[in-house]
């Protein structure tokens, strides 16, 4: 049982570890990172289809790059380069 799947496992369990929130199933709808406040406004949707928004510090996203690169509002400058 050796591969990426082991590690992505213990990234899992270390990040839950550290106070993390984990929302598998999940597909990142729209993220918007409020400068002032320093935080990100997440929109996600469930497994169920339900939207679901939250407020967060930090966030791991594990979609592709061009999707969520695309999904970041405001656009970060760099995003042109980074989704090609």
């Amino acid at each position: 049982r050796r591969g990426p799947g082991m590690l992505w496992e213990a990234a899992a369990r270390k990040f839950e570890q550290q106070g993390g929130r984990l929302m598998m199933g999940h597909a990142a709808g729209a993220l918007q990172y409020d400068g002032r406040a320093r935080r990100w406004l997440v929109e996600t949707i469930g497994p169920d289809g339900q939207t679901h928004r939250i407020s967060a510090r930090d966030v791991v996203c594990t979609a592709p790059l061009r999707e969520t690169i695309n999904a970041i509002s405001p656009r970060p400058s760099s995003a042109d380069a980074a989704a090609r």
